[in-house]
């Protein structure tokens, strides 16, 4: 009998241990499970810094003078940036298909009235984007179904 009160002791005091130090990575965004998932890490993005050149929603964009102060960057499984007003973060993933995945993004929150507008639209953009694709020194944002997000195009990247 106290031998079976031992060994249910020390299984209780082994799972309270491992349940309750989950140490590793945050969670990662869910992909197409069959689309070889790849951190940013391994992508062709990972370093690389954007500055916004438009939005595709409409043809005449009242946003547009806001434009020069939105900057993404990638950095291993992150991307970062500034979006007009607030800077903000998210985990990110790419596969071999040029699949883009942002999990839920994170961001300052100053209240700057007369950007939040385009703030949004890019928060939104970046929720959206399903794939990506490098043109000469652009980076263009794709919806699910294949209509073009957003243009950005690529800084130097700081030293």
């Amino acid at each position: 009998m106290s031998h079976i009160l031992k060994l249910l002791l020390i299984t209780a005091i082994f799972l309270l241990v491992h349940c309750s130090s989950r140490s590793g990575p945050e969670p990662i965004p869910a992909m197409i499970a069959s689309d070889l998932e790849l951190p940013l890490l391994l992508g062709e993005l990972v370093h690389s810094r954007w500055k916004m050149m438009a939005f595709h929603a409409n043809k005449h964009d009242e946003l547009a003078d806001a434009y020069d102060e939105i900057s993404i960057a990638f950095d291993d499984r992150r991307v970062s940036g500034f979006a007009g007003c607030n800077t903000f973060s998210a985990s990110v993933l790419v596969n071999n298909h040029r699949r883009i995945t942002a999990g839920p993004i994170a961001t300052t929150r100053k209240h700057c009235p007369a950007k939040m507008a385009v703030e949004r639209r890019l928060l939104q953009v970046l929720s959206e984007a399903y794939s990506y694709q490098l043109k000469a020194n652009l980076l263009l944002l794709y919806s699910d179904q294949d209509a073009l997000l957003a243009t950005f195009r690529q800084q130097p990247s700081e030293s």
